[in-house]
C-alpha cells in the first residue's frame, strides 16, 4: 500500500472518530498524477446535502491547541489561522489534527514567495504581476462556476460564520450548488475568483474562468492617446469625460478600465475614447454646454454622454453599439495590442503550446502561470473580436437609418 493511500485511510479513520457524517454518494480517493480528490459515485443533484461536519472538528483559531497564544499576540483572521496551522503541525501525531494534517501539502506554489526571476519570468504582464508586485494591491475584485458544493452554519443562533461569534458545538452542512454526474470530480467553492486571485490566495487556476478579467491602465490609454494626438490634447479631452462625472476603476493611485471574460469592455472606456476622437467643432460645442450651462445642438450620442443619467444594463448594450465607430474600433484594437506587448515575445500560440508539454503536477509554477496568461491574452482575442465586430456593426445601423 503506498504512503498516500495510508494516510487517506487514517484519515478517514479520524473523520469517522470526529462525528463527521460523509455521503455515501462521495469517494474519496488519490491518484500519483492528480494528488487527492473527492468524486461522485452516484449523480448528485442540486441541493443535496453532501456532508455534516461538527464545527469542533475544523482547524480554527479557537479550537488549535495555541489559541490562548494566538489570542494573547491578538492575531485573527489569515495570520492567525496560518499560527493554528504551524503550530499543529509542530506537534505531529500528537495533534488532534494529525490525520488532516497529513493530507496538506507541505507548501503551495504561492506567488508572494516565488523569486524575484520567477515573477518576472513566469508572470510578465497579467493582472497578478501588475497588482501585486507593481501597485501593492492584495486583493482583487474578480472561482468559477466549476464549483459544486459550499459549506452553511447549522446554527439556530447566529447568522454569522465567524469563529469568534459562532460557538464551536455546532455543524457545517456541506451542499451541492449544481448537479454532478457520476464519475465526475467534486469541487469546493472559492468564491467568484479570477485566475489572479485564485493564485495569488490559493496556488491554483481553473480553465476557462468566467471570472477572469483584463485591465487597460487610464496611463496605457493616455499613452496610445499621445501617440497619436498630442499631451496638452489628450489630457483636455480626459477633463472635458471627467466633467461629464465619468471615472474609471480605481485602486490607490491606479485607475483603469475592465474588459469582461467576453472581451467586452467599460463602458466607461468607450466614452472616453468616443471623446477622444470627438471632431473639433463637437468637442468645443460640449465643452462650451459644460462651462456655461446652457443648452446647444450637440447630436443624440454626445448629449446623451453630457446628460449622464444612471445607464441601465439593457440601455448599455444600445449606448455601446452607438459608441463603436470605426475610430473607437481602431483605438480598441490598437490598447488590446499595447497590453499585449506587456506579456513579452512570445505569442498565444507559444503559450497554449507550452502549457501542453507542462506537467501540472512536478511544474506548479509554470503550468498555472501559463494558465493564468492564456486566460488573460484570450480575453485580449475577444477585445479585438469586439472592436472589429461592433465597428462593423455600428456602421450598419447607421447606414440603416
Amino acid at each position: 500500500m503506498s504512503s498516500s493511500s495510508r494516510r487517506l485511510r487514517s484519515f478517514k479513520r479520524w473523520m469517522r472518530s470526529q462525528g463527521i457524517d460523509c455521503s455515501d454518494a462521495l469517494l474519496l480517493c488519490s491518484s500519483p498524477g492528480e494528488g487527492y480528490s473527492v468524486r461522485a459515485v452516484f449523480p448528485l443533484a442540486q441541493s443535496d446535502v453532501v456532508a455534516t461536519i461538527p464545527k469542533a472538528a475544523c482547524l480554527t483559531i479557537l479550537t488549535s491547541s495555541a489559541c490562548r497564544l494566538i489570542q494573547s499576540a491578538a492575531l485573527d483572521g489569515w495570520l492567525g489561522l496560518a499560527v493554528a496551522l504551524m503550530y499543529e503541525r509542530s506537534l505531529g501525531d500528537r495533534s488532534p489534527w494529525a490525520a488532516y494534517l497529513g493530507l496538506l501539502p507541505q507548501r503551495e506554489c504561492l506567488p508572494l514567495v516565488w523569486t524575484p526571476h520567477e515573477v518576472d519570468s513566469l508572470l510578465r504582464g497579467t493582472e497578478l504581476a501588475m497588482h501585486l508586485f507593481v501597485h501593492q494591491i492584495y486583493s482583487f475584485n474578480h472561482k468559477t462556476a466549476a464549483e459544486d458544493v459550499h459549506f452553511t452554519s447549522l446554527s439556530p443562533h447566529s447568522d454569522s460564520d465567524s469563529d469568534s461569534e459562532t460557538p464551536i458545538d455546532e455543524a457545517l452542512e456541506m451542499i451541492m450548488v449544481k448537479d454532478v454526474q457520476a464519475g465526475s470530480e467534486v469541487f469546493n467553492t472559492y468564491g467568484s475568483l479570477g485566475n489572479a486571485a485564485l493564485l495569488h490566495r490559493y496556488g491554483f487556476t481553473e480553465a476557462d474562468n468566467p471570472y477572469d478579467i483584463v485591465n487597460i491602465d487610464l496611463e496605457l490609454l493616455l499613452q496610445w492617446s499621445s501617440s497619436v494626438f498630442s499631451r496638452r490634447y489628450s489630457r483636455a479631452r480626459l477633463s472635458l469625460w471627467r466633467r461629464l462625472d465619468y471615472t474609471g476603476c480605481a485602486d490607490q493611485n491606479t485607475e483603469y478600465f475592465e474588459i469582461s471574460f467576453e472581451g467586452e469592455p467599460e463602458i466607461e472606456l468607450l466614452i472616453l475614447l468616443y471623446i477622444m476622437l470627438l471632431p473639433e467643432d463637437a468637442y468645443h460645442e460640449l465643452d462650451l454646454a459644460l462651462s456655461n450651462a446652457r443648452e446647444v445642438n450637440l447630436g443624440p450620442i454626445v448629449m446623451l454622454l453630457s446628460e449622464k443619467s444612471d445607464i441601465e444594463s439593457e440601455e448599455r448594450k444600445r449606448v455601446s453599439v452607438l459608441l463603436m465607430t470605426k475610430g473607437v474600433g481602431s483605438a480598441l484594437l490598437s490598447l488590446a495590442d499595447m497590453r499585449e506587448s506587456l506579456y513579452g515575445t512570445s505569442s498565444l500560440e507559444d503559450d497554449i503550446e507550452a502549457l501542453r508539454r507542462c506537467c501540472c503536477v512536478r511544474e506548479k509554477k509554470l503550468y498555472h502561470s501559463l494558465m493564468l496568461r492564456i486566460s488573460e491574452r484570450r480575453i485580449l482575442a475577444k477585445l479585438r473580436t469586439f472592436a472589429i465586430h461592433g465597428a462593423k456593426g455600428a456602421s450598419i445601423m447607421k447606414k440603416k437609418k
